[in-house]
């Protein structure tokens, strides 16, 4: 999608008025390609902010492991291994179960 090279050159606010156009259907496979250029760029509070955006826009069943293994990864990129370990904590106690995309490289 074009929004994830907005992203991938820092054009954040080009980004947040694509994700924010309400015609524009946001998929959690978006989402979670987000999430990876914040943590390539090691910038947790994009991470953050693209986080509270996609879970305003999308319901909790949505977003499946690979976007949540993508907000852990983020966290961890950006040295912050707790944000990492609270989003695991909340991501098991939803139910949801863990995949063999989130182990893969």
């Amino acid at each position: 999608a074009f929004c994830i090279v907005l992203a991938t050159y820092k054009l954040h606010d080009r980004v947040d008025d694509m994700l924010g156009k309400r015609d524009w259907q946001v998929r959690p496979a978006t989402i979670g390609a987000l999430f990876d250029i914040d943590g390539e760029q090691h910038d947790l509070s994009r991470a953050r902010h693209v986080w509270q955006f996609g879970t305003s826009r999308l319901r909790d069943k949505d977003l499946d492991s690979i976007t949540w293994g993508c907000l852990t990864k983020a966290s961890m990129l950006c040295g912050r291994p707790d944000v990492a370990a609270h989003a695991y904590d909340v991501f098991l106690n939803k139910g949801m179960k863990l995949s063999a995309h989130n182990f893969e490289e």
